[in-house]
């Protein structure tokens, strides 16, 4: 997904859809029915008082099949308010899926904007360390498997990593000016605020959802503690060499820049190690959403 512009801190931005739930959803809440309860009521004192007539009278078959009368009515209404409850539940349980499902699809859109915003700054970032005769990073590689989201030890981008950028595009804003999505978890956030994730019958579907958003949770608490922070910090040192976020500095130039400059030169490349794994780390976030809305379809298939 192309990136359409800039927000005011310099990041790319992107529109953002929104869904409207209705003013009241059938799965917030559920509401018996009033006038269903006083027919029911009126049904049950009309049949008292024949009993009460018919035991002044001894007329105990009359009492009988009126009390057998009572029971049935009873058990027939109990069962039919079960019914009208369980039929509400299981299209509440629809609503509910379909609303989370929404979520994930403009997650995902999040996740695109992000990922395209990563690679051309770990393109542009290559290209000035190329223009500054410095080998270009395209893979992090890891001591151990021990990376949260991450299943693997080496991180490669070889192949995206060294796709040529414009000669005349603004170099270090793409190396600075980045995107990081953000959940949209609204359903979910709802439907446990309100009590109401037992409704959802599939526990296995169930634990999806709770995985899925642990793992949204790791992914933007990695973009507050350190792709932020290194983003910023490479914004600091940039000014030191006369570099602002938004400065028109080809990759030719600014690999002038960074050849002069030995902690220019680090703090881009750290940059870009990072950015390396921020992509990564979306990239397995978006398989993660993938399996989930393809488990959501299965479970709306049923």
């Amino acid at each position: 997904m192309a990136v359409a512009g800039k927000n005011m801190s310099g990041r790319p931005s992107v529109a953002r859809s929104s869904r409207s739930l209705g003013a009241r959803p059938a799965w917030h809440i559920a509401v018996k029915s009033p006038m269903l309860y006083s027919q029911q009521i009126g049904g049950i004192q009309m049949l008292l008082r024949r009993v009460v007539a018919h035991l002044r009278k001894q007329e105990w078959t009359a009492v009988a099949l009126d009390f057998l009368i009572v029971v049935l009515g009873v058990f027939v209404g109990l069962q039919v308010n079960n019914w009208n409850t369980a039929r509400a539940d299981r299209q509440a349980e629809r609503e509910i899926i379909a609303a989370v499902a929404d979520d994930i699809r403009r997650e995902r859109e999040e996740l695109d904007v992000g990922r395209e915003s990563a690679l051309m700054s770990i393109r542009a970032a290559n290209a000035a360390l190329i223009a500054a005769g410095q080998p270009p990073t395209v893979a992090v590689q890891f001591p151990n498997s021990n990376v949260g989201l991450l299943d693997y030890r080496s991180l490669d981008v070889s192949g995206a990593a060294l796709e040529p950028i414009d000669t005349n595009a603004s170099a270090w804003t793409w190396i600075t000016a980045r995107y990081f999505p953000s959940a949209s978890s609204a359903a979910f956030d709802t439907l446990v605020n309100t009590g109401r994730l037992g409704i959802i019958r599939n526990v296995e579907l169930v634990r999806k959802f709770q995985l899925y958003r642990q793992r949204w949770e790791s992914l933007e608490g990695s973009q507050r503690a350190i792709y932020r922070e290194l983003r910023d910090r490479a914004v600091y040192v940039g000014e030191a060499s006369g570099l602002s976020p938004f400065t028109n500095i080809e990759p030719a130039a600014l690999g002038a820049l960074v050849r002069e400059s030995p902690i220019l030169r680090t703090t881009m490349r750290t940059h870009l190690e990072y950015t390396i794994l921020h992509l990564s780390q979306m990239a397995a976030m978006d398989a993660q959403a993938a399996a989930t809305l393809e488990m959501i379809d299965a479970e709306m298939a049923r």
